[in-house]
């Protein structure tokens, strides 16, 4: 008797767990996940403002490399050489951009760092071609209707835009904003799946509370949000794109077993194939 009221409580925990993992999705996906991405951000914000001033040394090598190599030979003539910087933090690639002769148009989502680099911009030479702007990233790519020689998302920020589906948006709306010829750098984390990384405890957390429905292998959310792809071929595969294909790719070494991947996109014309991978 006892044995069958263990096995009927049992049966009704599961079901019930079932049945949580699938109501509770509906009630917070996506906009917990993006209040997660907001709340990193802010975290970012409030490192930029503390920096005093030294944002450029977290500039990676592999970072200014891919820059200087593969966003100076852009064919454009000097009235069309605009960049859009997504994510710009503290302007540390704006500013390296402007060096280079771009007309940089640098967009972050936090109001209070875009104001501090506007306070700290020179009032002439090159970083005189630096606009910032206050915008909800990927949402205000939207509303652009200008089009760009190059597209640069720096220092892993590809990580924090929550799902592949808003992920697959964004890449959508930077191939329309390229103009043909141009280059979209997307930088994203890499971290080994079978690294005993504390992502996988946080994604059991996360898996109780949000159920499993559109939680991806990587993704880490405790307080904020980041997506950690196993390895550079499953980032080069979401980058696949018919009108993209991959000029270089590398990768900067961070704590432990983790990367920051860097991928160089050209975009094609409208009648030409491509493969990202190639």
């Amino acid at each position: 008797m006892y044995y069958l009221l263990i096995r009927a409580t049992v049966a009704m925990l599961q079901w019930c767990r079932r049945a949580l993992f699938a109501l509770v999705p509906l009630l917070l996906m996506p906009t917990a996940m993006l209040r997660l991405q907001l709340a990193l951000a802010r975290n970012h914000a409030r490192f930029w403002a503390q920096s005093d001033g030294s944002a450029d040394e977290y500039l990676d090598m592999e970072e200014e490399r891919m820059l200087r190599k593969h966003l100076g030979d852009v064919q454009s003539n000097r009235n069309e050489r605009r960049v859009l910087d997504l994510f710009c933090g503290g302007g540390r690639e704006a500013r390296l951009l402007a060096g280079q002769g771009w007309q940089v148009h640098a967009v972050d989502a936090m109001e209070s760092i875009i104001n501090s680099n506007l306070r700290t911009r020179a009032p002439d030479g090159a970083l005189k071609e630096i606009e910032y702007s206050q915008g909800k990233l990927p949402f205000a790519l939207e509303k652009m209707q200008t089009m760009y020689a190059a597209i640069v998302i720096c220092h892993g920020m590809y990580s924090t835009i929550p799902g592949r589906e808003l992920r697959g948006n964004l890449l959508e709306e930077l191939v329309r904003l390229t103009s043909d010829g141009g280059r979209i750098l997307v930088s994203a984390l890499l971290r080994p799946p079978g690294n005993p990384q504390s992502y996988f405890r946080r994604r059991r957390w996360a898996r109780l509370l949000w159920g499993n429905r559109k939680l991806e292998q990587g993704d880490v959310f405790v307080g904020e949000f980041l997506h950690f792809f196993p390895d550079q071929e499953a980032l080069l595969n979401e980058l696949q794109h018919k009108r993209l294909r991959c000029v270089a790719s590398g990768t900067q070494r961070l704590g432990g077993a983790d990367q920051r991947c860097y991928v160089m996109l050209e975009k094609c014309a409208a009648d030409e194939s491509s493969d990202t991978r190639t």
